[in-house]
């Protein structure tokens, strides 16, 4: 005989712990149905090789259905339970079933989420109401007490300044340990006169400080009565000098090179955050635009992309890399009057069929505002020559034509939709001077069989 024992029941863990829903379990004995999915004892084998016949198999009930949400539904109680499994960083983890960058990568820190507040009722509302006062007057004292500190703060900095001759903003910078990178400001009136003021001190040979400069544009009183035209002038050129600095040239091939060794680094380092930060992974090539340029080619990746290229294409991606600094070289080519003015014939006719929806359109120069700006509703802005736009073959300056091809490329030259109003406005002025005479309508030749009968 076996000395076989019966099994003892194994305990299984409870649904509100395991996260999950409990599924009926069946018993192998039958008419034995449990619903609690804790399992359940099994009978004992008269022998080790025996098979017992199968029973038959027992229905499993149908799960009740879900009761609705509700203040005191189980889904609130689940969702409780849910966002009680926070992890040690106070964020929440994502809901079950649903497949998420966080989810498939537990160990990695969580960006906290935004969660939004619950609907309150009257009473909650009024004390939530108590305690936004209560909190603003402390808000309010100890904002107090903190001007107290940056006002002695300041007096002691001045003093330390004075003592060392230095700047009283460098000792708030090393006592704060601030940081010298600014985000860049939206232009504004003021700024525009403090940028008009320095340009103005530095053509002189004056160099002043920006605290000189604010103190002077306050107390003269030639910035303060300044026309709306002019401050608009003082914005434009401060946008302009803006522009320049973001995406002008670099003057000589060593400070392009180390632009380009700052900025390529800035690029590595986002894509390496945002590849931790989403799971997603790239990478980039650059290469010098001339042979005179003294930047080498660089490869950037973030989490091993460029064996894409080893894998896949079976390619180096060095020699690739070398290949496209080729490429990039020997594309470099000489701007000659005929190359731009192709150029610019297929700025205009492209953004023209663009703007207009429409495949199959010509630009027509010779009769732009009637064939053009009032049959289509659009008008091209920006163009940087005299009157209205010219027929590129008929441009013969080379100055003139790199102008409007350089205004096309920037996107300061464009085409724009005008709105209904527009187009009535337009359409009021050129009939007034085609009245005046200022324009001339080009009409086609009239027939010399005008109104005779044709022979057939």
């Amino acid at each position: 005989m076996s000395n076989t024992q019966p099994l003892q029941p194994v305990p299984t863990p409870s649904p509100s712990a395991a996260g999950i829903t409990a599924v009926p379990s069946v018993n192998l004995a039958p008419g034995s149905v449990s619903g609690s999915g804790t399992g359940s004892e099994l009978p004992p084998n008269p022998s080790p090789t025996a098979v017992p016949a199968a029973p038959a198999p027992t229905p499993v009930p149908a799960a009740p259905p879900s009761p609705p949400p509700g203040p005191s539904g189980d889904d609130d109680e689940d969702e409780e339970n849910w966002e009680d499994e926070d992890t040690e960083s106070g964020v929440p983890r994502p809901r079950p079933g649903v497949s998420s960058w966080s989810e498939r990568n537990p160990n990695r820190p969580i960006v906290p989420l935004r969660t939004g507040r619950r609907k309150q009722n009257a009473d909650t509302r009024e004390t939530a109401k108590k305690k936004r006062l209560e909190s603003k007057r402390k808000d309010l004292e100890f904002q107090a007490d903190i001007d107290a500190i940056n006002e002695a703060r300041n007096r002691l900095a001045e003093e330390v300044a004075a003592k060392h001759n230095v700047k009283v903003d460098l000792v708030l910078r090393r006592l704060m340990s601030r940081s010298s990178f600014k985000a860049c400001r939206k232009v504004n009136r003021f700024n525009a006169k403090v940028h008009h003021l320095a340009k103005r001190m530095k053509k002189a040979g004056v160099h002043l400080s920006f605290q000189e400069l604010t103190r002077r544009v306050l107390d003269d009183p030639e910035f303060q009565n300044l026309s709306q035209a002019e401050e608009a002038a003082m914005i434009a050129k401060l946008l302009q000098d803006r522009a320049v600095k973001s995406t002008g040239a670099r003057a000589t091939n060593n400070a392009a090179a180390a632009d380009a060794r700052f900025t390529i680094a800035m690029i590595a380092e986002e894509m390496n955050a945002l590849a931790e930060r989403t799971g997603m992974a790239g990478f980039a090539m650059f290469s010098r635009g001339h042979v005179h340029d003294t930047t080498i080619p660089t490869e950037l990746e973030s989490w091993d992309a460029l064996k894409f290229i080893e894998d896949i294409l079976r390619l180096d991606p060095r020699n690739i890399a070398a290949q496209f600094e080729l490429w990039v070289v020997a594309r470099e080519k000489v701007d000659t009057l005929r190359s731009m003015r192709k150029e610019v014939t297929k700025y205009i006719s492209t953004g023209l069929g663009d703007t207009t929806k429409k495949k199959k359109i010509s630009m027509n120069y010779l009769q732009y505002r009637k064939a053009i700006v009032l049959k289509y509703g659009v008008v091209f802005k920006g163009y940087p020559l005299e009157g209205d736009p010219v027929n590129p073959n008929n441009i013969n300056d080379i100055e003139s034509i790199a102008k409007v091809r350089d205004a096309l490329k920037s996107g300061e030259c464009f085409w724009y939709r005008m709105s209904p109003r527009e187009r009535e406005i337009e359409k009021e002025e050129y009939s007034r001077l085609v009245e005046e005479g200022a324009i001339q309508e080009h009409t086609r030749k009239v027939r010399s069989d005008k109104n005779k009968s044709r022979k057939k």
